[in-house]
């Protein structure tokens, strides 16, 4: 059985190709916004990764499944953002990534990221993680003054 040992969400990754050592930057729990006025929908250009570590149960055989990761907005509208293929061993585990250059934003409030287990002849997904993120926007009061004097 393929077992899910982790997730974060950070800005970026790094791996030491002579190591495989991986090192995770700008771990993201929460989003602080200052916005020109109340919007509905925002899109933030801050790249982002979703990165989760998978090992194996099994110490004689090699154990395949998918990995699906899902952003689900506050109102509970779900996007699905990756799916990718796991492959592990006694002897190997599975990282995988799931990179995004933007957030897409639907106002304030809990957002998280479901990261699920598909595997064997099993059609189901099982989710194995839910990773927060909380989101506050500020209106920035100073572009309101300005364009009020107009």
């Amino acid at each position: 059985m393929i077992r899910h040992v982790w997730s974060v969400l950070c800005g970026n990754s790094s791996i030491d190709h002579q190591t495989s050592i991986i090192s995770l930057l700008n771990v993201i729990e929460q989003l602080n916004l200052v916005i020109p006025k109340q919007l509905e929908h925002i899109n933030v250009p801050v790249p982002f990764e979703v990165v989760s570590l998978w090992a194996s149960d099994s110490i004689t055989s090699l154990e395949q499944g998918k990995c699906r990761v899902t952003f689900v907005n506050p109102q509970g509208v779900q996007t699905i953002l990756s799916l990718a293929d796991i492959k592990v061993s006694a002897e190997q585990n599975c990282r995988t990534i799931t990179r995004s250059q933007m957030f897409k934003l639907d106002g304030q409030g809990k957002y998280e990221f479901i990261v699920e287990l598909q595997q064997g002849e099993n059609e189901s997904w099982d989710s194995v993680a839910k990773v927060p993120l909380q989101v506050k926007y500020t209106i920035d009061k100073k572009e309101i003054d300005e364009s009020s004097t107009y």
